[in-house]
C-alpha cells in the first residue's frame, strides 16, 4: 500500500522575533482529523543571528519523537519529529533558544498526517544522518540507506541564516516546494514533499536558494507503510451461560470464545511466530481478583501457560498476551478461555468481559518483514450478555453489551 498525505497541511506558523527560550505551536488545517494510527508529523526550524539550541517540546506537549536534527548551535537548527496519532490529536509546540538580534529571528513548524492505507501506523524507513549542514548556495542532504520500496513518502526541510533580503528556493529532482518563506529577512526556510519516490537508490533533496548563508541545515526523511492490518468479521463466543454467571467459588466457570474468522493470506510454509490475545475487559470492584486467559487448540490441549489480566474499573482498558508454539495446523481451531475471579469483593462485584480478538504474526515462506493478520474480535454474542451494576458501553463495542460474572 502507497503512504499518502491527509488533507492539505496549513501554511506553517512563524515566529519572527525574540530571543531566549522562544516556543512555536504548529496548526492543524480542517482537512487534518488526525485519525488515530495515522502517522503526524512536524517539520521545524530556528534560526538566530548567533546560535539556535536544539529543538525540544514545549511544556504541554507530549508523545512527539525527534526523528533528526540538524544544526543545533549553529544559526540555522532543522528539525522532523514524528508521533502516532491516536485521535484529534492537538497541534504540537516546539521550543529553540535564540541568541541573537530579536528582530532577525524565525521559528516556523508545519504539520502533516500520513495514512498507510493498509490500517497500520507509518513507519520510518530511511533519513539523512550526515551532511546536514552548510554554507553553500546548495545543500544537499541524502538519506542513509536506500528507499525500500514504492509508494513511500518523503518530508524535507531546510533553513538559512544569511544576508538579508528576500530568498529565492529552487526545486530539487520530482519534489515539490510546499511552502517557503520568502520574507526580507536575514532567516529563510523551505518545506518540501515527495510521493512515491524512487525505490532501491538513495534520495537527496537539494534546492537552490538565492540568499547568501553563512549557515544551513536540513533534514530529509522517508516513510513507509507498516505491516498490513487485515481484520475480519466479528466472531461470536460460545459456552457461556444464558444469563451472567455466579462465581460461588474463587475462579468463575471458564467463558470458551471460538468461531473466529481465518487469518487471511497465510500459507502452510509460512513461519508461524506468535498470537496475540488482545480482550476488553474491567470490573466493578477492585477487591474482585484479576481475570484469567488460556489459549486452546480446540477443546483439547492448552497452549502455553495461563496468563493474568488487569484488575481495573477502566471500561478501556485492553489485555494483551502474546503466545508462542501455535502450528498452522491450530489456527482453525484457536480458542479462548476467560475466567473471572472473586477475590474478596462483596456481593454484586461483577467481572466484565466486552471483546477478545487474535492477531497471527508470521513470517511468509518467500522472504520479507513478518506479518501480522486478525482474525477479528469475539464479543460474546452466544450468551452470557450482562449488564454492568452501572451500564456503560466501552470504547469500541460493537454490540452494546458484556459477558459477565457476578458475585453472589
Amino acid at each position: 500500500m502507497a503512504v499518502t498525505a491527509v488533507g492539505t497541511p496549513s501554511t506553517p506558523t512563524q515566529t519572527t522575533s525574540g530571543t531566549g527560550a522562544l516556543n512555536r505551536a504548529g496548526a492543524w488545517s480542517g482537512t487534518q482529523p488526525r485519525t488515530a494510527d495515522d502517522l503526524l508529523v512536524a517539520l521545524f526550524i530556528a534560526c538566530g543571528t548567533t546560535t539556535a539550541s536544539a529543538s525540544s517540546q514545549t511544556a504541554g506537549t507530549t508523545g512527539w519523537t525527534k526523528l533528526a536534527e540538524w544544526g543545533a548551535a549553529t544559526p540555522a537548527c532543522a528539525s522532523i519529529w514524528t508521533k502516532p496519532a491516536t485521535g484529534g490529536d492537538a497541534a504540537p509546540s516546539f521550543t529553540s533558544t535564540i541568541v541573537g538580534t530579536s528582530a532577525r529571528t524565525r521559528l516556523a513548524t508545519g504539520l502533516w498526517q500520513l495514512n498507510s492505507g493498509n490500517g497500520s501506523v507509518p513507519l520510518t524507513d530511511v533519513y539523512n544522518s550526515g551532511a546536514g549542514t552548510g554554507t553553500s548556495a546548495t545543500l544537499t542532504t541524502t538519506t542513509v540507506g536506500n528507499v525500500a520500496a514504492a509508494g513511500e513518502y518523503a518530508l524535507a526541510v531546510q533553513a538559512n541564516y544569511g544576508s538579508t533580503g528576500t530568498c529565492t528556493w529552487g526545486t530539487s529532482g520530482s519534489f515539490t516546494n510546499s511552502f517557503t518563506d520568502a520574507a526580507s529577512t536575514y532567516a529563510h526556510w523551505v518545506m518540501a514533499i515527495l510521493a512515491s519516490p524512487a525505490s532501491g537508490a538513495t534520495l537527496s533533496y537539494a534546492p537552490t536558494h538565492s540568499s547568501t548563508s553563512t549557515a544551513e541545515s536540513g533534514v530529509v526523511a522517508v516513510f513507509k507503510a507498516g505491516a498490513p492490518v487485515i481484520r475480519a468479521g466479528l466472531a461470536a463466543g460460545s459456552g457461556a451461560a444464558s444469563r451472567p454467571a455466579v462465581v460461588t467459588d474463587e475462579t468463575s466457570p471458564g467463558l470458551e470464545l471460538s468461531g473466529y474468522g481465518a487469518f487471511p493470506g497465510v500459507e502452510a510454509s509460512d513461519t508461524i511466530n506468535s498470537i496475540t490475545v488482545t480482550s476488553n475487559q474491567f470490573v466493578s470492584n477492585t477487591l474482585m481478583g484479576p481475570p484469567t486467559y488460556e489459549l486452546w487448540d480446540g477443546a483439547t490441549a492448552k497452549i502455553g501457560t495461563t496468563r493474568t489480566g488487569t484488575a481495573t474499573t477502566a471500561d478501556t482498558n485492553i489485555d494483551s498476551f502474546v503466545f508462542t508454539g501455535v502450528t498452522y495446523a491450530q489456527l482453525s481451531t484457536l480458542r479462548v478461555r476467560i475466567y473471572g475471579h472473586k477475590g474478596t469483593a462483596p456481593a454484586g462485584a461483577v467481572q466484565n468481559v466486552n471483546w477478545t480478538g487474535l492477531t497471527l504474526n508470521y513470517s511468509p515462506a518467500a522472504g520479507g518483514a513478518s506479518v501480522s493478520a486478525s482474525a477479528g474480535a469475539a464479543s460474546g454474542l452466544a450468551g452470557g450478555q450482562g449488564t454492568w451494576a452501572t451500564p456503560a458501553n466501552a470504547a469500541g463495542d460493537p454490540d452494546g453489551t458484556y459477558t459477565t460474572w457476578a458475585v453472589p
